[in-house]
């Protein structure tokens, strides 16, 4: 992190806002030159601060807390309006914070997504990416509706690459099927059995869900283990889990009396 660049960056948003306020007492200077140089400006700040896929490191505790403050609240005369107690300063301050947000001019902003997107992503593989999940398709037709949401939500997270999501999706969509289940074939024992380690064991139990409920419980105790970090999660890993954790919720729903 260039420390003394971010530095320049926030007194520069400093002096363009004190310029911006004199010239709006000024009939005959235009201002909005200097309301987008200020949110192209406070743009590059914060794409400073978030274009590494590592957590910004700030080392001088007074930049710290001023960089701090101002992510958190904007400009200090900005914000101190907005807490006036005159209605009319209020509605200044905030008019006047919806006028300098971060904002990018076409040029730069296309800069941007080559660099922050494309170079990371391609949009190409996300197209076969979908091809390649195409099989993720249960033949049971009447599921839950938000299961069929959670589903498409999976999608996304393995085509975009966020594999540790797409663990935890699956482990969500894991427990909803595995409840339907449990409340289409044992109503009663629904309230007995909460967590879905209980559900996978008293399935496990009954002969016609038990080798499914079986597999899903040691692959349960796997994507616990991912999930919080004892174990490292990748795309061969999810394909994998994706493919054993939907053939055996297939399963159980051919096997289930409703």
């Amino acid at each position: 992190m260039n420390e003394a660049k971010v530095q320049e960056r926030l007194n520069r948003l400093d002096e363009l806002l004190k310029q911006l306020l004199i010239s709006l007492t000024q009939s005959d200077v235009t201002t909005s030159d200097l309301i987008y140089e200020y949110r192209e400006e406070r743009a590059e700040l914060f794409l400073e601060l978030t274009e590494s896929r590592k957590l910004p490191q700030i080392s001088d505790p007074v930049l710290r807390s001023n960089l701090k403050r101002y992510i958190e609240y904007g400009d200090e005369f900005v914000a101190s309006c907005k807490r006036d107690s005159n209605e009319n300063i209020r509605a200044f301050g905030r008019a006047l914070e919806e006028e300098i947000k971060p904002e990018f001019n076409t040029k730069r902003e296309q800069e941007v997504e080559w660099d922050l997107l494309f170079e990371w992503f391609n949009p190409s593989e996300y197209v076969y990416a979908q091809i390649e999940l195409a099989p993720i398709i249960l033949k049971y037709l009447e599921l839950p509706e938000k299961l069929e949401k959670l589903v498409y939500e999976l999608k996304q997270c393995i085509a975009f690459q966020n594999y540790l999501s797409a663990g935890i999706m699956l482990r969500t969509i894991t427990e909803i099927a595995v409840s339907d289940i449990l409340t289409r074939n044992y109503p009663q024992y629904e309230s007995k059995y909460v967590s879905l380690g209980e559900r996978l064991s008293f399935l496990s139990e009954k002969s016609k869900f038990s080798t499914p409920a079986s597999i899903l419980n040691q692959y349960r105790r796997d994507l616990n283990k991912c999930v919080h970090g004892e174990k490292l999660i990748d795309r061969k890993i999810v394909k994998q889990f994706v493919k054993i954790v939907f053939s055996q919720i297939e399963e159980l729903y051919e096997k289930s009396d409703i």
